[in-house]
């Protein structure tokens, strides 16, 4: 029995250490397995919310865009609280937009010409999130130079000129202008 190697005998007190060790990794993989299910569950979740949000926030868009065509249509009958619209949710069910037209803008009520637009989006799943969106509708901006040139300009013989002056070369006064 020369040529053989003493097998390896645990000595007192080591009885059972590696099961100790095997459980131990055992725990620590399942931990770090239940860390990232959490972690897909929770993207999935946050998923599921921004999807909603922005199907909401088509809803409220869809009921700005039906507040215009009934503004292009009849202004006088456009004029409306609270009014509930269908609107196609992107899901295949439909979403109700809830539409306030009133005349005027936040800062000045009955402005003539402007129109706010108000528009609450629901998605038709229960427990989705609302998104509104307030739109202030009006003529576009009118010309504001009283003078404008292409080129330079000259002012002359008691000229008086009320509102802008706009000139891309040189603006020249003369003679009491």
């Amino acid at each position: 029995m020369a040529g053989r190697r003493p097998r390896f005998r645990a000595t007192r007190g080591e009885d059972g250490y590696a099961m100790i060790v095997t459980v131990t990794i055992i725990m620590v993989l399942t931990l770090l397995l239940v860390v990232v299910l959490a972690q897909s569950l929770h993207n999935n979740t946050i998923s599921t919310r921004g999807a909603r949000r922005s199907a909401a926030l088509g809803v409220a868009e869809g009921g700005v865009s039906w507040a215009i065509a009934a503004l292009q249509a009849n202004r006088s009958t456009a004029v409306v609280t609270n009014r509930a619209v269908p609107v196609a949710d992107g899901s295949g069910g439909n979403g109700t937009a809830t539409v306030t037209v009133q005349v005027g803008t936040p800062t000045s009520p009955g402005k003539l010409g402007h129109y706010t637009i108000e528009s609450t989006g629901r998605v038709s799943t229960p427990g989705s999130p609302t998104r509104t969106l307030q739109v202030v509708m009006g003529p576009p901006v009118s010309f504001t130079y009283a003078i404008y040139a292409a080129q330079s300009l000259r002012l002359e013989n008691n000229a008086c000129i009320v509102g802008n002056v706009y000139a891309r070369g040189d603006i020249t006064f003369d003679s009491n202008a």
